[in-house]
């Protein structure tokens, strides 16, 4: 067996009782514990999205921890979707903790710049293929800036840009028999060139900070290649304002003979996806509310992990 772990992108329902749930676990535990310290002294002010995304953040890793200090079943490599990458690095031993806490924070901020200067938004788009896609995006950049930000399958899309012309993409998604099409809440345009500035931005903000080679092997999400130590600054820049391909990433899993995927809490959605790319895998998820006992059960049912 050849398993794969998973480090989810933003969640886009709260965390907070995750979180509860992990610390109540003595491998998870202290994690939680510094993680919240750390955001009660920066405080105000943080926007909603950054706390989510720091909140993501600090319940992967946790999540990791549980995985590899109470179950000691065998990690051959980490994938990651989007800001996911932040906790990848960290689990992969990368960088510290305290340090993913800071990068996620200065993430945030650059965010809340654009964020605050303009009227954005982000939509869910299923059932379409890309051809179909591009004619709802012509339309709908009438209504201003439209982009592809994620690749998530041959009919899985997720689109940024101004909240009219997301809102107009969804009502022509539907038009053209979408199974789904709905806008994320999320106010900032993640993974378009409007961020490309900030993404610079960043890497120089990081320039002094010193990487290390991941211990474990990531599979990155822009170009689905392993990552090396001497990348890993251009990828944290370009993170921010590059699609997530994450059909490369699923490549990378068939090239690397991956057979299981456990998607770590909190759930994003994205298991769907991946269960239709992947027919002959074994996917273990949290499920809707990240379920852990559910969870659980599920790596109970893998031979070669132990259980709790």
């Amino acid at each position: 067996m050849r398993t794969a772990v998973c480090f989810p992108g933003q969640a886009l329902s709260p965390v907070s009782d995750l979180l509860g749930r992990l610390k109540q676990l003595s491998a998870a535990g202290p994690t939680v514990e510094e993680g919240e310290k750390f955001i009660e002294r920066v405080g105000s002010p943080l926007s909603e999205r950054t706390i989510q995304q720091l909140r993501t953040f600090i319940a992967s890793v946790a999540s990791f921890k549980v995985l590899t200090e109470e179950m000691n079943g065998p990690v051959s490599l980490l994938v990651e979707h989007g800001v996911g990458i932040y906790a990848a690095l960290v689990s992969a031993r990368s960088m510290s903790f305290h340090q993913g806490l800071e990068i996620v924070l200065m993430a945030g901020d650059l965010l809340d710049e654009v964020a605050d200067g303009g009227d954005f938004e982000m939509a869910s788009i299923v059932g379409l293929n890309r051809e179909e896609l591009n004619l709802v995006c012509s339309v709908a950049a009438e209504s201003g800036e439209v982009y592809l930000a994620n690749i998530n399958g041959p009919t899985h899309f997720v689109l940024s840009g101004h909240r009219k012309a997301m809102a107009a993409a969804c009502d022509g998604a539907n038009r053209r028999g979408a199974i789904e099409a709905k806008l994320l809440g999320v106010d900032a345009p993640i993974h378009t060139s409007i961020l490309e500035s900030r993404g610079r931005r960043l890497a120089k903000q990081l320039a002094t900070v010193q990487f290390q080679s991941p211990a474990t092997p990531i599979i990155e999400h822009i170009y689905g290649q392993r990552i090396i130590e001497c990348n890993i600054l251009d990828l944290l820049s370009q993170q921010l304002f590059m699609p997530v391909k994450w059909t490369r990433v699923m490549d990378a899993l068939c090239r690397e003979g991956i057979d299981t995927l456990i998607i770590l809490p909190p759930e994003t959605g994205l298991a769907k996806s991946i269960e239709a790319d992947m027919n002959d895998a074994t996917i273990i998820s949290p499920g809707e509310g990240s379920d852990l006992k559910a969870w659980f059960e599920q790596l109970a049912g893998l031979s070669e992990w132990s259980t709790m």
